[in-house]
């Protein structure tokens, strides 16, 4: 990113980082952003009270914020653990409201799991945890590398059960692991939480000034 463009928030003479909806930010106000901009789209997709073109607005918008998340996340330096985070929750917010066209609190949980691939001689286990988690599925980091046409089960350690699950977007962390999305196929409320509760109980729903 050419740092001589300035960050597109009046004032701000941090270098900029991301291009997102044709203006440049820095990092902190790409996360701001695009959290703002999650917000307003939740909003309207909970109230169902937008036309076709929105619609189709909305899901430029969720393939844009996806993949210059994904980018800063992958090519940036210098991330600290908060920003980190919060590139990774914006990644699942991202893909659970472009998926499932309505909002899923997420929640900032550690479940024993078992993730499987089943796919022909790609076949592995692995004991791991979330990281995070929502209705509609859950992001894990694991050692295996899961990739997007694999056949995969999810199995809740404490609960026993089991359900199939898709891959959404994943990568290579610098620790070596691999921190994977994924989605729930046939099966609503895995987790069997009440997702009811008010948005400041779910993981970073509101975003800090930067």
């Amino acid at each position: 990113m050419d740092e001589r463009v300035q960050c597109a928030v009046a004032d701000c003479l941090k270098p900029t980082a991301a291009i997102f909806c044709g203006q440049f930010y820095c990092r902190g106000h790409f996360i701001v952003t695009c959290y703002e901009r999650l917000d307003f789209c939740a909003d309207l997709l909970r109230t169902r009270n937008f036309s076709q073109q929105t619609s189709e607005e909305m899901r430029k918008f969720i393939a844009e914020c996806t993949q210059q998340a994904a980018k800063l996340s992958e090519t940036a330096k210098d991330l600290n653990h908060i920003e980190r985070a919060r590139l990774l929750d914006i990644l699942f917010y991202a893909s659970d409201i472009g998926r499932h066209m309505r909002r899923s609190p997420r929640k900032s949980l550690a479940i024993p799991v078992r993730l499987q691939c089943e796919s022909p001689a790609r076949e592995w286990q692995e004991d791991t945890c979330t990281r995070s988690l929502s209705r509609y599925g859950g992001m894990f980091e694991c050692q295996h590398e899961v990739k997007p046409d694999d056949v995969l089960v999810v199995k809740h350690l404490d609960a026993g059960r089991s359900a199939p699950a898709r891959f959404v977007w994943g990568w290579r962390a610098r620790s070596g692991s691999f921190v994977v999305a994924l989605e729930f196929t046939d099966c609503d409320n895995f987790w069997e939480f009440d997702w009811t509760e008010s948005p400041a109980d779910s993981v970073l729903s509101q975003p800090s000034s930067a």
